[in-house]
């Protein structure tokens, strides 16, 4: 087990014939709640990994199945993907059934690796399946260097074998036309449905977007460009105006916050400098009752 949560960890925290992440839509289910895009190199690269999350994945149980997945594997978990793709169903639920395209791993390293004993996963044909009866994950290779994987109930060896051939959300010319009005190149980027029950809470208010996209910038600063799209340029301006002034108390937070409208959209961007994101984490890691 240790070794599949080394496993899944590089994957949520995380390239060749899938190198367009506009091929990659094709593989994910057009039903997708939250669809996005990880650059993990990006990622690892920036001083927020760095100075945040590499001290966290050095402690207890991820650091005992880091340690483990390389013993048994001799690759690292942080180094095993480049670039994932991903779509998430019930993104709120404590299972949620997910699809990733993972770019990157060695094939032949890593399937070598899954028929060792000691190692909980089993073959079907062409797909490796580890415990899938209690959200495990069904994993399938593309090519040599991307891999295809299911997490959650629908992780079995026909259903991935189904959706490698199908044309996926990459389909449907709505999500497409988000798409191309999110900037995919950056670290991290978000396209979520409106219609995905993480929105319930939102209808009463008269909020409930037909969409919400943007992306995440990671380097030494942490930049963010989101959109809310709503049915109309008048309620968006609305909206925007109302929140405006309910973020105007939290503008020492950042180095900057600004919120707006275009077209039907609620646009927010924002920045984060060393000095405010540190003192944010720490505010955060207060208030939880923990260190940062």
């Amino acid at each position: 087990m240790r070794i599949w949560l080394a496993f899944v960890v590089s994957i949520a925290l995380s390239s060749p014939a899938f190198a367009d992440a506009k091929d990659d839509l094709a593989l994910l289910p057009v039903d997708s709640d939250l669809v996005g895009g990880l650059d993990l190199t990006k990622l690892q690269k920036s001083a927020v990994w760095k100075k945040y999350v590499e001290p966290l994945l050095a402690q207890g149980d991820v650091q005992k199945a880091f340690d483990d997945f390389k013993a048994k594997c001799g690759l690292d978990p942080l180094k095993l993907a480049t670039k994932i793709t991903f779509g998430m169903k019930q993104a709120i639920g404590d299972r949620p059934d997910a699809v990733l395209v993972v770019h990157g791993m060695p094939k032949a390293k890593f399937t070598a690796c899954l028929a060792k004993p000691g190692v909980d996963a089993k073959k079907d044909g062409d797909v490796f399946i580890a415990n899938p009866k209690d959200g495990g994950i069904a994993l399938k290779f593309i090519d040599d260097s991307t891999a295809f994987a299911m997490t959650g109930s629908n992780a079995t060896a026909d259903n991935v074998r189904a959706a490698v051939k199908g044309s996926g959300i990459k389909g449907s010319q709505a999500f497409m036309d988000l798409y191309k009005a999110t900037n995919t190149g950056e670290t991290l980027w978000l396209i979520a449905n409106g219609n995905a029950k993480m929105f319930d809470m939102m209808q009463s208010s008269g909020m409930r977007p037909k969409a919400v996209f943007g992306s995440v910038a990671l380097a030494s600063d942490v930049t963010a460009a989101v959109r809310m799209r709503l049915e109309s340029a008048d309620k968006a301006s609305q909206i925007a105006t109302m929140m405006q002034g309910q973020v105007s108390s939290a503008q020492n937070l950042f180095d900057k916050l600004v919120v707006g409208s275009t077209g039907a959209d609620v646009t927010v961007a924002l920045t984060l400098g060393p000095q405010k994101l540190d003192n944010l984490v720490k505010m955060l890691g207060g208030m939880m009752g923990k260190g940062p």
